[in-house]
């Protein structure tokens, strides 16, 4: 697999330490690690919101919210991983969509997304006084 583009790796960096930050003890944020999502497949998600817990034996069954930032791999994160975290029963799936500079949400209970363009504002699911706008998100448009 080839290393991400900068504009995938600062985008995770970014949501990496705006949850943190955000989020502080009350939630994990594991950053391009292993998430158990059935007993065959342990994706590792860009971003993985899960319960605080001791991960020493066991990678985290359960998130919040997991997060793919995507460009080159657009299908693969709708078509592949959406199915896999909606049965896995993630609250939430956002794929940041580095193209078209938007964010689109998926819930297990819909079969579509919502797509939260960069004026939109975004909660992380089971926190929502955590917000932030979609654009602050996306890596600034070259000068």
């Amino acid at each position: 697999m080839n290393p991400p583009h900068a504009p995938h790796a600062s985008t995770v960096q970014r949501l990496n330490k705006w949850l943190v930050t955000a989020l502080g003890d009350r939630a994990d944020v594991r950053v391009q690690l292993p998430f158990a999502a059935s007993d065959d497949s342990e994706p590792e998600p860009d971003i993985a919101v899960v319960p605080v817990g001791d991960y020493d034996h066991t990678h985290p069954a359960e998130a919040y919210l997991i997060v793919e930032v995507a460009d080159s791999f657009l299908n693969d994160a709708r078509s592949l991983k959406r199915p896999l975290y909606a049965a896995a029963g993630v609250s939430e799936y956002w794929i940041v969509d580095l193209v078209d500079r938007c964010v689109e949400i998926y819930r297990p209970t819909s079969d579509g997304a919502v797509v939260a363009s960069a004026d939109h504002e975004l909660a992380v699911p089971g926190f929502e006084d955590v917000r932030i706008r979609v654009e602050a998100l996306l890596p600034r448009r070259p000068a």
